[in-house]
């Protein structure tokens, strides 16, 4: 995946666009109908099972509107940001992981504070994810790995990568603005929004998405698990 003497992408390379954008864009609306319509069938009353579903169908809503774009014209990953990095990119990411990590809780306790809002949009995810180890560990192999994959797939492969005709700073704010807004407007959508920022960065100055995937990686791996002994030793 990853070797050294590699460097970013030309700039006269192809790059996603507007069409790309569109196509993805209808995609995700349409899985995220098919997110609403199969949550609606799992009974409230099995939260373990509604955790796992809900989690699975975050892979779907990265991959499915990433696929129709792929599929629509370039057909070529490496344009997509899917493409060798020299192996420092992964100590980057890793360290900017944990920095993200660390942030969060800290823009955590400011939105709180300044919203008043105490309410927890992923209650049902860390409900599963402590129910038990077998449970913990496939919701941060779907949590932790599968969704960082599929969802720099599309938000940087695709969004920011099409938005860098722009400028840096609108493709980092304008991508990470709707990455956090498709988290919804609640306690996750600051610490998303940093996260998003700093993956754009990253995938700008690497040319490849791997060290944002490798910064989702490390903050969800640390959330999941951290919350899941937590609620598995309470």
């Amino acid at each position: 995946m990853i070797s050294p003497g590699t460097h970013a992408p030309s700039t006269t390379q192809p790059r996603p666009g507007w069409p790309e954008i569109a196509v993805a864009a209808a995609a995700f609306v349409a899985c995220l109908g098919l997110t609403i319509i199969a949550a609606g069938l799992v009974p409230d009353e099995r939260p373990v099972q509604l955790g796992l579903v809900a989690v699975a169908l975050s892979i779907l809503l990265g991959l499915g509107p990433f696929a129709a774009a792929y599929f629509l014209r370039i057909r070529d990953l490496a344009v997509f940001g899917v493409r060798r990095v020299p192996r420092r990119w992964l100590g980057i990411g890793v360290a900017a992981g944990l920095a993200c990590f660390m942030a969060n809780i800290v823009v955590g306790v400011l939105y709180r504070t300044v919203t008043g809002d105490e309410t927890n949009a992923q209650e049902g995810l860390q409900t599963a994810t402590g129910s038990s180890i077998p449970v913990l560990l496939l919701m941060l192999l779907l949590g932790a790995v599968a969704t960082p994959v599929a969802e720099e797939l599309l938000w940087r492969g695709v969004l920011a990568n099409a938005l860098a005709r722009y400028g840096l700073w609108i493709s980092v704010i304008a991508s990470s603005a709707l990455f956090a807004l498709a988290h919804g407007v609640n306690n996750v959508l600051p610490g998303a929004f940093v996260i998003g920022a700093v993956c754009a960065l990253l995938l700008h100055r690497s040319g490849s998405i791997w060290p944002a995937v490798i910064v989702h990686l490390v903050n969800n791996f640390l959330a999941m698990s951290i919350v899941g002994l937590v609620e598995l030793t309470a």
